[in-house]
């Protein structure tokens, strides 16, 4: 291990881990590939803002689309009115993500000097504290006071890895500002994007209607809740939420939104059947 980082090529290692391949963890370990984790950690975080914050975007200003369209306002003034307010849901979202990532800074901060001023005043019961969690976890006393005192010599490496065992408490990555400013992009060009979609709907709606029709048949409702779940089970399962997850989303909500539209204009009887289809 260096300075910089682990010697470990960590897209190998998670393409072991997936094909169950004993050989490529090997490799991925033995290899000269410098993995640096702060690094990585800023970028999953990056993905995940640049993920919600186009869902959030996207979804919040195809709900406004929608109700304006079934209310019968014209198109320029629906531009009119969803444009700025794309803008002022993606400044919503912003600030709202650089208050919880600043919060998770502080807290995080405050609870690390507080661990460190109790280690600085009475490093015993400090170590004496991880050895009990230790041996909780079943790990022997003998072998954990040897591993506890060895790295209690290292104060700053002992206050990491007080705040992981005893709070749960990992250290932010990224700056809050960037990560806000990240939401807050990928939320405008989400909300954008449908508005334009919609007017490129309303110039074109007598050509695109038969896509339409076709988009409701049952066997595309099957794709369209196939997509649906592969970003829900690419979720739940814990996979890395990168960029080239976007445009599954995006398709998604460009049938969603079509499918809105046209729902629209059908009768209750058909809402029912489409429904009970999906």
């Amino acid at each position: 291990m260096g300075a910089d980082g682990l010697k470990r090529d960590l897209l190998l290692a998670k393409t072991a881990f997936q094909e169950n391949n004993s050989e490529l963890s090997k490799k991925a370990h033995d290899g000269d590939v410098i993995c640096e984790p702060g690094h990585n950690g800023n970028m999953k975080v990056s993905s995940e803002c640049m993920l919600w914050g186009s869902l959030e975007g996207t979804f919040t200003t195809l709900i406004l689309i929608t109700v304006l369209h079934t209310a019968g306002v014209a198109t320029g003034q629906l531009a009119g009115i969803c444009f700025p307010c794309s803008a002022a849901f993606a400044l919503a979202f912003g600030l709202r993500d650089y208050l919880r990532f600043r919060s998770d800074v502080h807290v995080y901060t405050r609870e690390k000097r507080r661990e460190t001023w109790e280690l600085h005043n009475y490093p015993a019961g400090e170590i004496n504290e991880m050895i009990e969690l230790y041996e909780s976890q079943g790990v022997s006393k003998p072998d954990a006071k040897l591993v506890i005192e060895t790295l209690a010599q290292y104060k700053e490496v002992f206050v990491d890895l007080m705040m992981m065992a005893e709070l749960h408490m990992q250290s932010p990555r990224g700056s809050p500002t960037t990560k806000a400013l990240i939401t807050m992009s990928s939320s405008c060009a989400g909300g954008v994007s449908l508005t334009l979609l919609f007017l490129l709907w309303d110039a074109y709606a007598s050509v695109l209607l038969p896509w339409v029709s076709t988009a409701l048949q049952p066997y595309c409702l099957g794709l369209q809740s196939t997509l649906f779940a592969s970003i829900v089970f690419c979720i739940v399962s814990g996979k890395d939420l990168a960029p080239k997850n976007m445009p599954m989303v995006f398709v998604f909500s460009v049938v969603l939104f079509l499918v809105a539209l046209h729902l629209t204009n059908v009768s209750t009887s058909t809402l029912v059947t489409l429904l009970t289809v999906a």
